[in-house]
């Protein structure tokens, strides 16, 4: 699996933007989302950051991409 790190920097080559765009606009939607009034969506947040704090863009990728990995029905064979 890449890191974070690469994932980022991909992510920014293949939108034609700085990495610290990328991280910026991640952020600003983890922001948004960690705040939806849901509650089944605010629950799910609560089982990802319990501690209920705001994941930097690294951060939250590399939790979806442990979580995509650990589950075998995500991407089946």
């Amino acid at each position: 699996m890449k890191d974070a790190s690469a994932v980022l920097d991909s992510i920014a080559a293949q939108h034609g933007l700085s990495r610290a765009q990328v991280e910026r606009e991640i952020a600003a939607a983890i922001h948004e989302a960690i705040r939806h009034p849901d509650p089944q969506v605010r629950r799910r947040w609560k089982t990802l950051w319990p501690d209920g704090t705001e994941p930097s863009p690294a951060e939250f990728i590399t939790v979806l991409a442990l979580m995509a990995a650990d589950d075998k029905t995500a991407f089946p064979a």
